[in-house]
C-alpha cells in the first residue's frame, strides 16, 4: 500500500474514533469539525507510516482456507497507535492458532469471534452514522458477526444492507479491506464475550433515506467529524 493511502486510512480511522468518543461524552460531535480534522493530520505526521516491523508474532501455525485469508487482511493493517498494534497482534495469533474464528451459536459461541463494522460516511459533508444499538446500549456503526467462511467485507456489505436497506460502495478512499481493528470485550445486555472486530468505509450521504432496523437500534444519527 503506498503512504498517501495508508495516512488518508489513518486520517479517516482517527476521525472515526473522534466521533465515537463525542457519542459516548453525548456531544453534538459537529460544532469543531476543522480543528478535529487538523488533530488526525497533525498525529498522522506523528504516527509514521504504520510500519509492522514491531510486531512480534512469528507467524501461522495451522488455519483454514478463509482463515489464512483473513489472517493475511488483519496483518495488512496499517495500525494507528501502540493500542492498536497490540490489538492486530492478538487478532493474527489468534487467528494463527487454527482454532474457530467463526460465532457458530448465539450468544457468544465460541466466546471469541470474528465481527464486521459498517462504517458509513458522508465524505461531502464530513458526516459519519452511528446506531443507538438496543443490546449494545452504545452509539456504534452497524456491523455484525462474521459467518462462517464467509469474507469479512462480504459480512460487512450484507450486515449494512440488512440493518439499514441500502448497498452502498465502500468508500474510495480506503477500498475493501479494512480500516482498522480492534478486539474488545462486550457490554449490554447480551453474554459477555470477545469481538474481534474489522472495520470497512462505506460511502453514504445523509441525503439518502435509510431503513433502519428498529429491532436493532433505539435510533440513528449522523455525527460531525
Amino acid at each position: 500500500m503506498d503512504a498517501a493511502k495508508r495516512n488518508r486510512r489513518k486520517g479517516i480511522g482517527m476521525l472515526l474514533v473522534m466521533s465515537l468518543v463525542a457519542a459516548a461524552c453525548g456531544g453534538s460531535g459537529g460544532d469543531d469539525g476543522a480543528a478535529k480534522f487538523e488533530e488526525a493530520d497533525e498525529a498522522i505526521a506523528v504516527s509514521g507510516d504504520g510500519d509492522n516491523s514491531a510486531d512480534e508474532y512469528e507467524g501461522p501455525e495451522s488455519m483454514s482456507a478463509m482463515g489464512e485469508v483473513i489472517h493475511s487482511i488483519v496483518s495488512e493493517i496499517p495500525p494507528l497507535d501502540p493500542l492498536e498494534r497490540e490489538h492486530q497482534a492478538d487478532a493474527r495469533k489468534w487467528i494463527g492458532s487454527g482454532c474457530d474464528i467463526f460465532r457458530t451459536a448465539k450468544p457468544a459461541t465460541p466466546p471469541k469471534h470474528l465481527v464486521s463494522y459498517c462504517v458509513l460516511v458522508d465524505p461531502d459533508d464530513r458526516l459519519v452514522l452511528l446506531v443507538d444499538h438496543r443490546d449494545a446500549q452504545l452509539w456504534l456503526p452497524t456491523g455484525g458477526h462474521v459467518d462462517p467462511d464467509e469474507h469479512p467485507a462480504s459480512a460487512a456489505s450484507r450486515e449494512i444492507r440488512e440493518e439499514l436497506g441500502i448497498r452502498p460502495p465502500f468508500l474510495p478512499a480506503v477500498g475493501d479491506v479494512p480500516l482498522m481493528i480492534t478486539v474488545t470485550e462486550t457490554t449490554g445486555r447480551s453474554e459477555a464475550h470477545t469481538d474481534v472486530s474489522l472495520w470497512f468505509a462505506f460511502e453514504g450521504s445523509q441525503e439518502r433515506q435509510l431503513a433502519p432496523d428498529k429491532s436493532e437500534f433505539v435510533a440513528t444519527r449522523w455525527w460531525g467529524l
